[in-house]
């Protein structure tokens, strides 16, 4: 469930943790933009060393984020095939 639908993660540790605060819900777009920006200082750091980080690698957590979505598949389709493009290497945002 989890690896399909990692949203609903943070509905269930707020039924099994009530009262606890759990910090501000994100939208799926939110997350997308907030690992984005991670995901681009990662190869920013890996490319100031001399290394690369494949972005095939660096897009797998979010793939799943529309999994059992109308046209989740397309959009599964379209990040992993942007992320081969040599044009977008070093480039996650």
């Amino acid at each position: 469930m989890a690896m399909n639908n990692l949203w609903e993660v943070a509905r269930v540790d707020q039924e099994f943790f009530p009262g606890q605060d759990h910090g501000e819900k994100l939208t799926r777009g939110q997350m997308i933009e907030q690992y984005s920006l991670f995901a681009q200082k990662m190869q920013d750091e890996e490319k100031e060393r001399g290394g690369k980080i494949s972005n095939v690698i660096l897009v797998r957590p979010i793939i799943n984020l529309f999994a059992s979505e109308w046209k989740g598949a397309d959009y599964r389709k379209r990040i992993n095939f942007n992320a081969t493009k040599p044009e977008y290497a070093y480039k996650i945002k």
